[in-house]
């Protein structure tokens, strides 16, 4: 599932799980000057493939509106936490952006 949102183009998907027998989301965010993406990876599963590219769809909507790390800041991590208590950690290389998500810690 594709959607431009903000200059953004979001491809959403998701790959089946065998081992848990459900489906875990897929992201990738492209921006364009010069092209650059993002990959997003999940480990939260779904019981329908519909599910989780919705979830994937608006996660990576809250992850431009919170700021999508810019190309200047390629230089070390990034984090924020989304609304469902995730946070996420972006390692980030010049041409490549990998973000792999862990639950929060509780808080105090």
């Amino acid at each position: 599932m594709h959607v431009s949102y903000k200059g953004h183009l979001i491809h959403a998907g998701a790959k089946y799980s065998p081992a848990v027998n459900e489906w875990v989301p897929t992201l990738v965010v492209v921006w364009s000057q010069p092209w650059t993406f993002q990959e997003i990876r999940f480990t939260d599963t779904f019981s329908t493939e519909m599910i989780a590219q919705v979830y994937a769809r608006q996660y990576g909507k809250r992850w431009i509106d919170a700021g999508k790390p810019a190309r200047a800041d390629a230089n070390g991590p990034v984090s924020f936490t989304n609304g469902s208590g995730r946070t996420a950690v972006a390692h980030h290389s010049l041409d490549f952006h990998s973000t792999c998500l862990r639950k929060a810690p509780p808080e105090p």
